[in-house]
């Protein structure tokens, strides 16, 4: 897409592409909840829900919570579990609506490997979030440099 700009003496011209995630882009959500692509499985190599079938698009390491602090984005995910399903009560309480949805009170699930296809040993928190994806982009970050030693 371009988009111009034109005054009486210059023109500016901006030009937006559409690139696909490549390992090393940085992407956040919007607590600043801040993270790197690092790894790229196949949809059919995740982990699933037996109930609603949910597949993550991204995994987040648990120990980012405590140190970050972001439990809102905590919060982000159960509010929208609970605005996915067909339920239009109006509970205070975050825990009793995903309750009355069918969901865990604490809004974790049991999920299965896509590898393996057997059910993982833990229960774990699943839920939709918004993340975007940041400027810094790999592939405009590359560097070299002919005049410096290599060593071995």
């Amino acid at each position: 897409m371009a988009t111009f700009f034109i005054s009486s003496r210059q023109a500016n011209i901006r030009f937006r592409r559409s690139r696909n995630p490549v390992i090393g882009d940085e992407f956040s959500s919007r607590h600043g909840q801040k993270g790197v692509y690092s790894q790229l499985w196949p949809n059919v190599d995740m982990p699933f829900s037996g109930v609603t079938g949910m597949r993550p698009d991204l995994i987040i390491n648990p120990h980012a919570f405590p140190s970050r602090m972001t439990i809102a984005m905590l919060l982000e995910s159960i509010a929208a579990k609970e605005s996915e399903s067909e339920s239009n009560s109006l509970v205070d309480e975050l825990g009793s609506m995903l309750t009355a949805c069918g969901f865990n009170h604490h809004g974790v699930e049991v999920l299965y490997s896509g590898v393996y296809e057997t059910e993982l040993t833990c229960e774990i928190f699943i839920g939709p979030i918004y993340y975007q994806r940041l400027r810094h982009m790999v592939s405009d970050k590359f560097q070299f440099d002919t005049i410096s030693n290599v060593w071995p």
